[in-house]
């Protein structure tokens, strides 16, 4: 059997903090958690974003009869999502959703920090909880800001504000190059070339001695 999510379970709204809780009842097996819309903060700056109504987070996860789960919807999760799809679409890989999201999982947890299980894996607050044990959490939360930190540096590039490009856009960008037939990297969505913001035109004499 190929135990794909296709019952809407449960909705329910984030707290102030972005945590929610939820019943499922006697459900189990394998989910589709997705967070939609609403306002996040820039983890480089702090800043308060309104994000587009259709912005986009989510995880695959399985969870087992009377299992009481605590699960973080990251970027990482949202990019094996993408992978985990895309990988069952190609035909040749895992047969079943099940087996495609929990090797997607494992690729994108072991290229983003060797995350074992992202999904399950809480992200250590970094300015309270760095120690010299660099666990999966600290990894996690460090590639979390790194990502941000590139979303800030493309923002101001590109002379735009953190509401036109942040961390969730940047993911949003990944994601559509991760859910392409390639299920790969290589900077080409099913739209063709991934792109986030704008590159200023180079100044001609940038290079060279220019004279008037």
């Amino acid at each position: 059997d190929d135990p794909r999510p296709t019952q809407l379970i449960t909705e329910t709204e984030t707290d102030s903090q972005g945590e929610f809780s939820s019943e499922v009842g006697v459900h189990y097996g394998t989910f589709l958690i997705e967070v939609i819309g609403g306002k996040s903060k820039e983890l480089l700056t702090g800043e308060s974003i309104a994000l587009d109504p259709t912005a986009r987070l989510a995880a695959v996860i399985t969870i087992f009869a009377d299992e009481k789960a605590a699960i973080w919807i990251t970027p990482m999760t949202t990019l094996a999502e993408a992978l985990g799809n895309a990988r069952l679409a190609r035909g040749d890989k895992e047969p079943t959703y099940r087996e495609a999201h929990e090797r997607a999982l494992q690729l994108v947890g072991a290229h983003f920090g060797d995350v074992n299980e992202p999904a399950r894996t809480r992200p250590a607050d970094l300015q309270f909880e760095v120690n010299d044990v660099l666990n999966e959490g600290v990894r996690s939360s460090l590639i979390m800001a790194a990502m941000s930190s590139l979303s800030v540096r493309i923002a101001e590039t590109s002379d735009v504000s953190a509401n036109v490009v942040n961390t969730v856009v940047l993911t949003e960008a990944l994601a559509a190059d991760l859910a392409s037939e390639e299920a790969l990297f290589d900077g080409t969505s099913a739209d063709g070339e991934v792109t986030i913001g704008a590159c200023p035109v180079p100044d001609p004499c940038s290079d060279t001695a220019c004279s008037t």
